[in-house]
C-alpha cells in the first residue's frame, strides 16, 4: 500500500491530525536559496510530525543554477537537522536530482511524460536516482510495470478524491501524494 507523504513545496498544504497547516515556501530568482532557510528549518523542527517523511519539491522557473543552489541548501539544512534520512528532493530539473544524491539525499525525478519507459529506468539507474513523481493522469501498466520492475520507486500525486484513489490503486504506486490527506487515509483503510 502506498505511503502519505507530507510536502513542502510553493503550491502544497498538508494538515494532519496532530499538526498545523505546512504551507510551502517559494522558490525563485526572488527569494534566493538562502531563503529556504527558515520555512525549512521551522518545519523541521516544529511543524512536521518527526516521524512522517518530508518531500522538498525544488522549483525554479527556468534558472538551472538557482535549483542547484537551493537543493544544495537544502540537503545542509537537513543534514544539519539529523534528518537527512526523512527527506526526499523532487524536482523536475534533472540537476537537482543529481545535486541531491551527491549529497546523499533521496531524490525523485518528477514526470509528466510516459515515453521510453525503458531507456528512462536506464537513465534513472546509471545516476543514481531510486524514484519517480507521477501525475496520475500518465499512469499506466506500460510506464509503471518497467520502472517497478527495475526497484524504481514511484509517487504520484495530487490524488484528491476516491475516484483518483481507486484508479491508480491497481498501479502499486508506492506513495501518494494529495492535499486531502485525510480521506485519502480513510479510502486507503478501507481498500486494505
Amino acid at each position: 500500500m502506498p505511503s502519505l507523504w507530507a510536502i513542502l513545496s510553493s503550491v502544497a498544504t498538508n494538515r494532519t491530525a496532530d499538526a498545523p497547516p505546512v504551507y510551502g515556501h517559494r522558490f525563485g530568482s526572488d527569494y534566493g536559496a538562502e531563503s529556504s532557510r527558515p520555512a525549512l528549518e521551522a518545519s523541521l523542527a516544529r511543524l512536521i510530525p518527526p516521524t512522517l517523511p518530508l518531500q522538498l519539491d525544488v522549483k525554479a522557473y527556468a534558472d538551472h543554477a538557482l535549483v542547484d543552489r537551493t537543493t544544495a541548501r537544502a540537503c545542509e539544512i537537513a543534514k544539519g537537522h539529523g534528518t537527512p534520512d526523512r527527506i526526499e528532493v523532487i524536482s523536475f530539473f534533472t540537476t537537482g536530482c543529481l545535486v541531491a544524491g551527491n549529497h546523499d539525499v533521496a531524490t525523485r525525478l518528477v514526470l509528466w511524460a510516459d515515453y521510453a519507459p525503458e531507456a528512462l529506468v536506464k537513465w534513472l539507474l546509471d545516476r543514481g536516482i531510486g524514484g519517480v513523481s507521477l501525475e496520475g493522469f500518465i499512469l499506466s501498466h506500460d510506464l509503471v510495470d518497467p520502472l517497478h520492475d527495475a526497484g524504481v520507486t514511484i509517487s504520484v500525486g495530487a490524488v484528491n478524491s476516491t475516484g483518483q484513489l481507486e484508479r491508480l490503486l491497481p498501479m502499486h504506486s508506492d506513495i501518494v501524494v494529495s492535499d486531502r490527506p485525510a480521506e485519502i487515509k480513510q479510502a486507503l483503510a478501507s481498500a486494505r
